[in-house]
């Protein structure tokens, strides 16, 4: 499978399905903290705010990278905020 076939089917493929071939769900409440609005449509644009590296209650990872988190923490923490942030924008 070459690099755009991959780009390719994640255009087709619903995150929900993604975030569960890599052992993710999504199917819970995505929580926010304090007061602001986590998105916002402006035409065929999202904006997508706030996303930390939580799964249900828990924050997973705190800190900076190369401070208190190696790069594979790093890694690991980017993937649940951006999965947090598709499945925030899923409803628009």
């Amino acid at each position: 499978m070459t690099l755009e076939d991959l780009h390719q089917r994640r255009l087709q493929t619903p995150v929900s399905t993604i975030a569960r071939e890599i052992g993710h769900d999504l199917s819970g409440e995505i929580k926010i903290g304090g007061h602001y609005t986590p998105v916002m449509r402006d035409g065929q644009q999202l904006f997508v705010s706030g996303q930390i590296p939580r799964v249900g209650d828990e924050v997973l990872f705190v800190g900076a990278l190369g401070d208190r988190l190696d790069v594979a923490q790093g890694r690991q923490a980017a993937a649940i905020c951006a999965m947090r942030a598709f499945r925030q924008g899923n409803g628009f």
